[in-house]
């Protein structure tokens, strides 16, 4: 935990400084031509759809029992597996750097373009040649942290190299090969480490049992993709370039939210699983109401800030372009809103995937990745990055609703209702928040950085203040075990 949270802060202030480099020496068009391609080169992601969950389950049971040789033919059928991405994604790349001059619109030659393709898609081919398969080895053996801080180091070189790059005067295609090695770098030196860690017999034959294990899992995967891809791409063939740097900009704010909250919540999966195996619905009850608690109020405190501070930040963050507005307030809220909503969502997808329920929720997740590419490719033409938030919205706001009443109803069996006044009460800690902000809108202050930095601090002291307050007048035992297992965490 403590290695993925330096990584994600780390990913963070780093997804923070690039950008803008490279808003400054070349424009909103060319940032948002960057977000461009590295999402339409992420589509390639969906043949690998449904299989990152059995391959851990297959190494928990086999490094569980200590047997290399059953760990090395999980591995091999694994790595077999995404050889065969990796040849798929050249033919891919290839064909986009051929296409992509002629449906996007930019400054740069049509062969710049191509080139800025590939160069970007280097690092996407060395993980599937070299990277994934290890990565999951590593997960399931809880040795993560060694993965994360090779992927610090990385990040932070990389970030350094590009700078440097930016304000030698180098073009955008030399900077994305200067980030282009490291990203090759990280895999490569992820392999040696592994092979030395383990000693994993070569000479045995693939278990292809994983791979063929893999529908189930593909329906959640397909809808976690589109949420993530859908807005860009969509923006990208039906608006311009600018507008995916506008909405490129945001989303570096709520990106790095999530991933925060995530590094508290991946672990938890496991603990999860091995309670739902063992049958001991009173305690996965017990520690649900406590991880809700945590994730809703993370929600409330980090949320209602950044509904407060977003703006602000924006403006602060491109003061240096001035090709385009990126001050949309509009689409500030529903980004807001949107992403809160997948926030709270967390819990939930954890119990289900813990319990294994991907073929029972299949309809429910393609039900979301249309209704998020329906209502986007319905609204973008008439609202532009309005539209496609709505669609996320919208499509955020079914699934969470679907997973909180399948937990409820059929793993946990509790009452709905636990979920709706939640619900009730997260809303409300948000609106004593923005509304005091809105009687007295001189606490916030942002013409330059510092008055940014202050504003935000007493914006996060009001917000725990507020949501610890309520907290200890409507849930005050669910805040106290919290507070015991934080404690626990700490000294543990």
């Amino acid at each position: 935990m403590l290695a993925s949270g330096t990584f994600e802060v780390i990913t963070l202030i780093c997804g923070l400084i690039l950008p803008r480099f490279i808003l400054g020496a070349f424009g909103s068009a060319n940032n948002g031509l960057v977000s461009s391609i590295s999402q339409f080169l992420s589509y390639i992601s969906l043949l690998t759809l449904g299989i990152a969950g059995p391959t851990r389950v297959a190494l928990y049971k086999s490094l569980s029992k200590n047997d290399m040789r059953e760990t090395s033919a999980i591995l091999k059928a694994n790595q077999r597996f995404y050889r065969k991405i990796a040849v798929a994604f050249v033919v891919y790349m290839y064909i986009l750097a051929a296409v992509f001059p002629f449906i996007v619109k930019s400054n740069l030659k049509w062969i710049e373009i191509s080139l800025l393709v590939i160069v970007i898609g280097i690092g996407s081919l060395a993980e599937y040649c070299f990277g994934v398969t290890y990565a999951s080895l590593l997960d399931a053996d809880q040795s993560a942290y060694i993965y994360t801080i090779i992927k610090i180091v990385c990040k932070i070189l990389n970030t350094i190299t590009a700078v440097v790059l930016i304000c030698a005067g180098s073009s955008l295609l030399v900077v994305k090969f200067g980030s282009a090695i490291f990203y090759v770098l990280q895999p490569l030196t992820l392999t040696a480490i592994v092979r030395k860690k383990y000693d994993l017999p070569k000479s045995v034959k693939a278990d292809n049992r994983v791979i063929k294990q893999r529908g189930d899992a593909a329906a959640s995967s397909i809808a976690n993709i589109i949420h993530d891809k859908t807005d860009i791409v969509v923006l990208t063939l039906f608006a311009s370039t600018l507008a995916v740097s506008v909405y490129s900009v945001y989303m570096l704010v709520m990106n790095g939210l999530v991933s925060i909250m995530r590094v508290f919540t991946s672990t938890l999966e496991a603990p999860f699983g091995i309670l739902w195996a063992k049958g001991d619905i009173d305690s996965l009850r017990r520690n649900m109401r406590t991880y809700e608690f945590l994730v809703y109020s993370f929600t409330a405190i980090v949320f209602s800030c950044t509904g407060i501070l977003v703006m602000p930040f924006v403006s602060l963050y491109t003061d240096v372009v001035s090709d385009t507005n990126y001050i949309v307030p509009a689409f500030a809220v529903l980004s807001t809103i949107a992403t809160a909503v997948f926030c709270i969502r967390q819990p939930y997808l954890t119990m289900v995937q813990a319990a294994g329920k991907y073929k029972e929720m299949k309809i429910g997740n393609f039900i979301e990745a249309g209704l998020n590419i329906g209502l986007s490719l319905a609204l973008v033409y008439k609202f532009g990055l309005v539209g496609v938030t709505i669609g996320t919205l919208a499509a955020n706001l079914f699934r969470t609703v679907l997973y909180a009443a399948y937990m409820s109803k059929c793993l946990i069996q509790r009452s709905y209702l636990t979920v709706i006044l939640r619900t009730v009460w997260l809303i409300c800690n948000c609106a004593i928040i923005v509304g005091i902000y809105f009687v007295f809108p001189g606490m916030v202050s942002y013409s330059t950085w510092s008055e940014w930095i202050i504003s935000g601090g007493k914006c996060v002291a009001l917000s725990m203040v507020v949501t610890l307050g309520m907290a200890f007048v409507f849930y005050r035992s669910d805040l106290i075990q919290a507070i015991k297992v934080i404690k626990r965490m700490i000294f543990k």
